[in-house]
């Protein structure tokens, strides 16, 4: 092992003679400036998250709170903030975000949605978070987390609900209303490409995403069509129809064993893969459309969403093109589909109708939510 070692490091060595470097001078980085430059680009960084974690955030309330007639018993209630301690976030960036949220590690209001319960009630970012509904916040790890379990056990909507603050050294309280909305975490993920999924519980949005939708329309075009998908219950849908083509499957590998072939389940995957991209341009279909009614049951600009899917052919231009075999729609079939579903909802406000897609009576079972109207149609 010792000769082997040896072996390598002489390997490297001729490597790095043979190598051509560089011929200037290089300049001299003096340690101390790049350590401080370095807590600079963490606090940029930092504040960089912050912004679009609120941006992110605060769209996906509105349209969270506007779609719960949507989403069955899939309901939570909020009152409409993020919250943040420097203990929840990575250790190397803790004496950032003490810096940039305030002292200690406390819990900080970090946005509050427009409208909202909390927003109603007066609480302001920068605030730090002492007692939900008489429960005190925890100082130790998970600070956040634990916030989030306290107030799930302690908010009801319309229910008054008692929050503690410290406010420029002053405490006080103020009273909040929660109000239901779909209960899907909508979260920011490092992730560069130009994505968003959703998986049943949760809508992701990359950074990639989140550059690349430079307007808050376009950004909420692209959230709410992931709410949509969980709200209709397409990704259990999926589930459901893979269990059912592995079963197809599994009939043909116990066939061709009897016939002396072992398929090592191979018509098993095939069948379980088939089955789960049934539908798939279907759902993606029915979550634009659906999509499009929860921006205006929020009360968003719905005109100018189909102009996302021209964005999305310039920068996709393989996209424009229509195959069967795709699992999403051609661009030019979501832009048109668009315009005739605002033609839709522009109509149902000149007549009064209640904001609410156009559902058909299903052929089969469906795991999509029974939808109701409310009075609190836009």
């Amino acid at each position: 092992m010792r000769h082997r070692s040896r072996a390598i490091v002489a390997i490297v060595g001729l490597l790095l003679v043979a190598c051509v470097g560089p011929t200037t001078k290089p300049v001299e980085v003096d340690p101390a400036l790049a350590a401080r430059e370095a807590e600079k680009q963490r606090e940029i960084a930092f504040r960089e998250g912050l912004r679009q974690q609120g941006r992110l955030w605060g769209i996906a309330y509105r349209l969270e709170s506007a779609a719960a007639a949507l989403c069955g018993d899939h309901l939570r209630p909020t009152i409409g903030v993020t919250m943040l301690s420097a203990l929840d976030v990575a250790k190397d960036f803790q004496p950032t975000a003490r810096r940039v949220l305030g002292d200690g590690d406390g819990l900080f209001v970090t946005s509050v949605g427009d409208g909202s319960p909390a927003a109603e009630a007066g609480l302001r970012v920068g605030d730090r978070i002492v007692a939900i509904g008489g429960r005190p916040i925890p100082d130790t790890g998970g600070v956040s987390q634990a916030a989030g379990k306290i107030l799930d056990e302690t908010a009801k909507a319309d229910a008054p609900l008692a929050i503690a603050v410290r406010r420029a050294g002053a405490d006080l309280t103020v009273t909040a209303r929660p109000v239901n909305a779909c209960d899907y975490a909508v979260r920011l993920s490092d992730g560069e490409e130009v994505n968003a999924y959703a998986d049943g519980e949760t809508v992701i949005v990359t950074r990639g995403m989140m550059r690349f939708a430079q307007s808050d329309s376009d950004l909420a075009t692209i959230v709410a069509h992931e709410i949509a998908h969980d709200a209709m219950g397409h990704i259990d849908a999926q589930k459901t129809n893979a269990v059912a083509g592995a079963g197809v499957g599994l009939i043909f590998d116990i066939i061709a064993a009897v016939a002396g072939v072992n398929t090592q389940g191979g018509f098993s995957r095939l069948g379980s893969q088939s089955a789960a991209r049934a539908f798939s341009q279907e759902f993606e279909a029915e979550a634009d459309y659906v999509g499009l009614y929860i921006m205006a049951r929020a009360g968003m600009d719905v005109e100018q969403a189909p102009n996302l899917w021209r964005r999305m052919a310039a920068a996709f231009p393989d996209a424009i093109a229509t195959n069967v075999n795709a699992t999403h729609p051609s661009t030019p079939q979501r832009f048109v589909a668009l315009e005739k579903t605002v033609a839709e909802i522009a109509e149902k406000r000149r007549v009064g109708a209640p904001l609410l897609p156009e559902i058909k009576a299903p052929e089969i079972k469906s795991s999509a939510p029974a939808i109701t109207t409310d009075s609190d149609t836009k």
